[in-house]
């Protein structure tokens, strides 16, 4: 658009680091299937009622010899737990509801031991958003 001109990004005050991080991509194997667009989106888009979602996470490892931390090993979202239907009660319900479906072959644990990983290294999960389905069995969430 002519005459648009962006706006200078804020300086970040990030210093400047020799470390680096090793970011995998883990495809949890779930899908979210049916799920209304409406409830994320508006105005309706006619024929665009219902869409999919892949639900994806992220090992992130970190190290660092001189200073080793049980955060050397990090997950990024979780997906969506194999066994959702025992999360709570109003959430399960609420897919009852809507009726949008879950799909899930695997869950993260098992993902990441099935790749040479240990999920007992994983020091801290970091959560993008809140929903119901996120507890993993075989990941410590207490952390």
């Amino acid at each position: 658009m002519p005459g648009v001109v962006a706006a200078t990004p804020p300086d970040l005050n990030i210093p400047p680091s020799q470390h680096t991080v090793d970011v995998s991509i883990i495809d949890t194997t779930a899908v979210i299937t049916n799920m209304p667009t409406g409830l994320f989106m508006t105005p309706a888009i006619p024929g665009f009622d219902t869409f999919q979602a892949p639900c994806y996470g992220f090992l992130i490892k970190h190290s660092n010899p001189e200073k080793p931390s049980k955060y050397d090993h990090l997950l990024f979202d979780l997906g969506v737990r194999k066994d959702w239907q025992n999360g709570p009660k109003v959430m399960v319900d609420q897919q009852k509801q809507v009726g949008y479906g879950i799909k899930v072959d695997n869950d993260v644990a098992g993902i990441l031991r099935e790749n040479g990983d240990d999920p007992a290294k994983v020091g801290g999960i970091i959560w993008s958003h809140y929903h119901f389905v996120r507890l993993n069995p075989g990941i410590d969430a207490t952390i």
